[in-house]
């Protein structure tokens, strides 16, 4: 029979602890790019200055473009993506790109509207007849394309998913067909007022399509945009089919391996493109020189006090020569893009990670001498703080064990406060012994709360309801956490 004594129990809890830091010291998620930065010397040194270790990414490419110069680096586990024989500077290592495709549909809109397709004024009801009398169809093209239609971010069953913490892919099952059948119930609010909307820009790329008489946004983009501006590498991926070899696979922030979105619904919103630091300096050397496909798509229509919106782009009138940008996000991969188009200047970052590098692109655009560090994010916070919390109520239920069941609620705690602490813990901060030692106490707690139930009963005589209630309490809060991670 071990000793479980209060005074055995915590000193048991403390040995786990101890062991639990040691391992995450040597065996626990690194996520940072650390001194491994390839390709052009000058571009490397500055991608080192701004990002340091680069704690928060596991991987990043760059390209710089400069007149007709264009230099490429990169840092972390992009090289061993790249295809056989390709240069090992990432411009060939293919990213998600996320929203940064925002800016490819409004080069395809002022496409259209040069080629007499499209009107910029026209309601989306002209081009997509089954949305006559709703509120969505009667956003006009250039409102879905500057994002003040009113539409909301997503529609409402996509909500849960998209603040959902788990490693899936959102947008798999979101077909056209489903895009559009539930643009005929969404409400609009503060129609003309910028209000960022992935569904009103995924609308505006299927009535792209339907205009030119091609089956999907992606076959236009390949026919007006890839194939014309030589983005050979750019491709997007529909539901259900492989990823195109040398995919850096998605990581979150601390590190977790996440899976690349794909469909074609919200195809024309960035939720499936992949494409590579090569194509995207293509794409901007060619908005710099005038000679991409709908050119006209950079001046802004909707304008602000610092700031407006083109078709597609975000314009910032606060600096000086102007600058044009998107940034773009997906479960694991960040990326961004900024011109500055008086200066012939641009600056593309792709990154495996889910914080925002637009700080990056910028800076190494205009100030290369700032430097950027990636906190936790509030999932991490939240299960550190969790995990702690739940650690005190096992050792407490340890300390003044009432019954059979509430050691099985103490269990529930522990064992759901280690999982989320495992997947969302802040694994890129220095410190990681410190999330290992609070992992190893939560199972040397738990491990002995089921030591010394065997001598307890089943329920207290006093307030038997209460371990009932934990144990209840308990479940239902691994059954949320399940819900979200799954």
């Amino acid at each position: 029979m071990p000793d479980t004594t209060p005074q055995s129990a915590l000193l048991g809890a403390l040995a786990a602890a101890l062991i639990g830091a040691f391992a995450a010291h040597f065996l626990a998620p690194d996520p940072r790019l650390g001194p491994t930065e390839t390709g052009d010397p000058a571009l490397a040194a500055d991608l080192a200055a701004v990002v340091g270790e680069g704690r928060g990414m596991s991987s990043v490419a760059v390209a710089r473009v400069e007149g007709d110069a264009v230099r490429y680096a990169a840092a972390g586990d992009t090289t061993g993506s790249a295809a056989d024989g390709s240069p090992e500077d990432g411009r060939d290592a293919l990213f998600e790109l996320g929203s940064v495709t925002k800016t490819f549909t409004g080069h395809l809109l002022a496409d259209g509207v040069a080629r007499g397709e499209l009107e910029l004024d026209a309601p989306l009801a002209t081009y997509l007849p089954e949305l006559a009398d709703t509120p969505a169809g009667a956003a006009t093209l250039e409102q879905l394309a500057s994002h003040t239609s009113g539409l909301p971010r997503v529609p409402g069953e996509l909500v849960r998913f998209r603040g959902a913490l788990g490693t899936g892919d959102p947008y798999r099952d979101w077909t056209v067909d489903r895009v559009v059948d539930a643009a005929r119930t969404a409400p609009t609010t503060a129609v003309g007022e910028e209000n960022y909307s992935n569904f009103g820009v995924a609308l505006l790329g299927i009535a792209e399509a339907r205009a030119a008489g091609v089956q999907t946004w992606s076959q236009l983009a390949e026919e007006r945009l890839f194939q014309p501006l030589g983005m050979d590498d750019t491709t997007v991926v529909e539901a259900g089919e492989s990823e195109p070899d040398g995919l850096v696979w998605p990581r979150t922030a601390n590190g977790r391996a996440v899976q690349p979105w794909t469909g074609d619904g919200f195809a024309a919103a960035g939720s499936a493109t992949r494409t590579t630091t090569g194509d995207l300096a293509r794409f901007a050397t060619a908005v710099l020189d005038g000679t991409v496909p709908g050119a006209g798509a950079v001046e802004p229509v909707v304008t602000g006090p610092d700031h407006g919106r083109g078709l597609g782009w975000s314009v910032d009138t606060s600096q000086t020569p102007v600058l044009l940008s998107h940034g773009g996000a997906t479960g694991g991969t960040s990326t961004h893009l900024v011109l500055q188009p008086d200066a012939d200047r641009a600056v593309v970052v792709l990154a495996a990670t889910d914080a925002d590098v637009g700080p990056i692109a910028r800076h190494l655009l205009l100030d290369p001498t700032q430097s950027v560090h990636f906190g936790p994010n509030a999932a991490g916070v939240a299960s550190v703080l969790a995990a702690i919390l739940v650690l005190l109520l096992v050792l407490l239920s340890l300390n003044q064990l009432p019954s059979r069941v509430g050691a099985l609620a103490a269990v529930v705690m522990a064992a759901a406060a280690g999982v989320a602490l495992t997947l969302l813990g802040p694994w890129q901060w220095a410190l990681r012994w410190a999330i290992g030692f609070l992992l190893g106490a939560l199972v040397g707690a738990a491990w002995l709360a089921v030591l010394r139930a065997p001598s307890a009963p089943w329920l207290p005589q006093r307030r038997p309801y209460q371990p009932v209630v934990a144990l209840a309490l308990a479940a239902a809060g691994s059954a949320m956490l399940g819900w979200l991670l799954v």
